[in-house]
């Protein structure tokens, strides 16, 4: 109980005790909002308490001090309507007996009176409603420019948000195709150095080939050795049969000369068969050792043909084994390395292919996170222009500055020349006007004087400013302008929560200029209320 046990939010507190506070005919026009809020407790004369930012902080008894002004409100409306009700009773009552006293032609001129004054309430209540119609329609439509502001502005921000988001999904997208680009590149320096090391192997191939072919003809050159040492052979075989047919012939030559020998023994039998016997055992022998040469040459001949004709028939056969083998090894080696460069110029065309529409996606996303940079730097740009502008007419409309001017000020909202019968400086205007009084209806003139540093319209009987008339709070104007529809010329009208002033300038300017000296205190209260608060949500 000694803490603050009531803590209503502001539109609560409001919503509820707006009546004890503000007249029916301007409960649309409250706002729920803390200087609302503090105004009604101040009016019911509330004491210890706290204004926070959302909510009220407010003591226990508050709650039944509050509902005591509400049951009081409600109390003196009771009253209000009983003496109202007793009031037109007593009229028609009054006018009821008037009428028995009165003859029948008295009785219907007063009756047509009462018709045609009932007529002149009900134009009047008709103008006052098409007229309360009219600013209701005003003020929805201001409502609805507001809301059609405030979408604007979220879709507006939603619409950057989006962007800002597709933005990252493409810095995204251009991330991981600048990802597969390089995992591309990298499978394809890898299969290009695949392809590189299967041109060596080739080129390795190439290598043993010339080798094999080399020994080839190394072999061949050791073939045409062999057949050149057969040759030789053959040349000695045929010298050895050369010398073999000088053996016959000297054989022959020894039988001539046995014979010869022969026919000498006959003259000396005894020494001619000696010597006969002996030579013809030395021919014989000599014969014999020839024939078993010729014979071994002949031999060694036909075991050298064969020897060198087995070694040629297994040196083709071999060096056909092996061109056949080394052939097969290439051929297959070959076609290894032709399928293996086709994978690889296929892969590496199909990474090129993915590489292009990976560049291609890449640039295409790179345009679109331009335009859409493009467009979120032209949208930071109106809202950074719109900001400056608000943050602009928020320092121009702030009268509480030092240096404000309302004579700029003035000049700067109506962009006219301000009349010379309209004093104006830089905190205060001073001027004839008309005004209508509250209880007598009728216009006077008195001499006004607006003042910022007392937030006061002041008004005079004349300008030596003595015998004050009364005064306008400026804190309290809801809006100060100039109706639609006017039966006198140069007429405004000063709306505040408790009442509304009819007001008539000298001239359109002098209007004009009193209009926008009036509205600067209403205006940068708007402002500070919503235009503010938005600047800083943007």
């Amino acid at each position: 109980q000694e803490g603050f046990a009531w803590r209503p939010t502001f539109a609560e507190f409001v919503s509820r005790y707006k009546l004890v506070a503000f007249p029916l005919n301007k409960i649309k026009l409250v706002q729920e909002n803390s200087r609302t809020a503090k105004r009604i407790i101040e009016y019911a004369g509330l004491d210890n308490f706290m204004v926070g930012h959302t909510r009220l902080f407010l003591k226990y008894y508050h709650a039944d001090q509050m509902e005591e002004a509400l049951r009081k409100f409600y109390r003196t409306v009771l009253n209000v309507q009983c003496v109202i009700r007793g009031y037109f009773a007593r009229r028609i009552l009054n006018r009821l007996k008037e009428r028995a006293r009165m003859n029948a032609a008295e009785r219907a001129a007063a009756e047509q009176r009462d018709a045609e004054e009932r007529a002149r309430l009900e134009a009047i209540r008709l103008e006052r409603e098409a007229e309360q119609a009219r600013e209701a329609e005003e003020e929805a439509a201001q409502l609805a420019e507001q809301e059609r502001l405030q979408r604007e502005k979220e879709e507006i921000d939603q619409r950057a948000q989006q962007q800002l988001k597709q933005a990252e999904e493409l810095e995204e997208q251009k991330r991981a195709a600048e990802r597969e680009r390089q995992e591309a590149e990298a499978i394809a320096m890898a299969k290009i150095k695949a392809a590189e090391e299967a041109l060596a192997a080739k080129k390795k191939a190439e290598e043993e080939a010339e080798r094999a072919r080399k020994q080839r003809e190394d072999a061949l050159r050791l073939a045409e050795e062999a057949l050149t040492r057969a040759e030789q052979t053959e040349v000695q075989v045929d010298q050895l049969a050369r010398e073999a047919e000088e053996a016959r012939a000297a054989k022959e030559q020894a039988e001539k000369e046995a014979q010869r020998q022969r026919i000498e023994r006959q003259k000396s039998r005894k020494k001619r068969t000696e010597d006969s016997a002996r030579q013809a055992q030395e021919a014989a022998e000599k014969a014999a050792e020839e024939a078993r040469l010729a014979e071994q040459a002949r031999l060694a001949k036909e075991k050298a043909d064969e020897e060198a004709r087995q070694a040629e028939a297994a040196r083709q056969e071999k060096l056909r084994q092996s061109r056949e083998e080394k052939e097969k090894q290439m051929l297959e080696e070959i076609r290894r390395i032709e399928e293996e460069a086709a994978k690889t110029k296929a892969f590496a065309e199909e990474q090129a292919r993915i590489a292009a529409e990976a560049l291609a996606a890449k640039h295409e996303a790179d345009e679109i996170a331009r335009r859409a940079e493009e467009d979120r730097k032209a949208v930071d740009q109106r809202v950074a222009e719109e900001h400056a502008a608000e943050e602009a007419e928020f320092v121009a409309a702030d009268f509480h500055r030092p240096d404000f001017d309302l004579n700029q000020r003035v000049h700067s909202l109506i962009e006219i020349t301000v009349p010379a019968d309209l004093h104006v400086d830089s905190r205060t205007v001073k001027g004839w006007l008309l005004k209508i009084g509250q209880h007598r209806k009728s216009w006077k003139r008195r001499w006004f004087v607006l003042d910022l540093t007392s937030m006061v319209l002041h008004y005079y009987e004349n300008e030596k400013e003595k015998k004050e008339k009364g005064s306008i709070p400026l804190d309290l104007v809801l809006r100060c302008y100039s109706p639609s529809e006017q039966k006198r010329q140069n007429l405004f009208m000063v709306e505040t929560l408790q009442r509304t002033y009819f007001m008539q300038a000298t001239s359109p300017e002098a209007m004009r200029a009193w209009v926008a000296a009036i509205s600067v205190v209403p205006l940068f209260n708007d402002l500070q209320q919503n235009g503010r608060h938005n600047t800083h949500s943007i």
